[in-house]
């Protein structure tokens, strides 16, 4: 790994660790059915009105609401949700970030179906 990438991934660990705490202690986390997150991402899914907050990438953060069956949850992205790409662009929520999660218990892990990149550790679960 070249020190430059090094360097990168300590800069977007530390600035998603920042973000998530700001977050965890700037929210009501009482409605707070899954918690999800890692060094660049996070899901939080709320029981009122089944709504959904991710972070992909350390940077981008997007809203919506959900449904689950079984051990599947998928995303719908709010319309007004928008996505900066690494080009620069602007690209829909729903275009470019995962839809479709798989809940994996046994690992504690929050993973895209989809083949869009997402993974993250389970630390809060009471879907039943």
């Amino acid at each position: 790994m070249k020190k430059r990438d090094f360097l990168n991934k300590v800069l977007y660990s530390g600035i998603a660790f920042i973000i998530s705490v700001l977050i965890f202690s700037c929210t009501n986390n009482s409605d707070l059915l899954l918690g999800a997150s890692d060094e660049l991402h996070y899901l939080k899914l709320y029981s009122e009105n089944s709504r959904f907050e991710i972070l992909h990438n350390a940077i981008n953060t997007a809203q919506g609401s959900y449904s689950i069956s079984s051990d599947t949850i998928y995303l719908d992205y709010d319309a007004d949700e928008w996505i900066k790409t690494k080009g620069g662009d602007k690209k829909s929520a729903d275009s470019v970030l995962t839809k479709v999660l798989f809940i994996d218990d046994s690992l504690k892990l929050v993973k895209s179906l989809d083949g869009k990149e997402f993974c993250a550790k389970i630390y809060l679960n009471k879907i039943e």
